[in-house]
């Protein structure tokens, strides 16, 4: 590639960054929204990732993932159920969870790591960390320690603080006792 065609490339992305109605960055990538409300993912050095208007929503990506939708029916109201679909993709672009679920929680906001899916009224749950891209994949604990997979997979499915104050409408009295 020659000099001209990079500094195109560079002009191209600093205008669609100054321009943008959405930008979110996340290490090398960026998600952008048109001022046409069209949709994509750009590299820092102007490359495309995600062809713009492929997806009619790209959520900001946590831990190398996106959330993505399909439809441009307003998501939240009851007679546009159905009229949408929501998958994941990575930072390369690909689809690591096709764009086919009536219903897919989001988890950039949250920082959820384990997230709900359903089509139509079958529901299941998505660890994220099995589909992360390295090294997005690796899950540490509170102090940033690499946590050993089993033992993290038995903290899951016994005790999660979450379901623990769930299950005692947060109250932290209730909780004696636990370990």
């Amino acid at each position: 590639m020659n000099i001209f065609e990079n500094l195109k490339k560079y002009v191209l992305l600093k205008s669609l960054r100054e321009s943008a109605l959405h930008l979110y960055d996340f290490n090398d990538v960026s998600v952008i929204e048109r001022k046409d409300g069209l949709w994509g993912v750009m590299h820092k050095d102007g490359d495309e990732i995600v062809p713009f208007g492929k997806y009619d929503l790209i959520e900001p990506f946590y831990m190398g993932l996106a959330r993505v939708k399909i439809g441009k029916a307003s998501v939240g109201k009851s007679e546009n159920h159905g009229k949408y679909c929501w998958g994941i993709i990575n930072i390369y672009g690909e689809e690591v969870v096709p764009v086919e679920y009536t219903e897919l929680w989001q988890f950039h906001l949250k920082q959820k790591s384990r997230i709900r899916l359903a089509k139509d009224v079958s529901y299941s749950w998505l660890n994220l960390y099995d589909i992360a891209p390295y090294p997005y994949n690796i899950e540490t604990d509170n102090n940033g320690c690499i946590i050993d997979a089993e033992y993290l997979d038995a903290i899951r499915v016994d005790y999660r603080n979450d379901d623990i104050m769930d299950a005692f409408d947060g109250d932290p009295d209730a909780m004696w006792n636990i370990d």
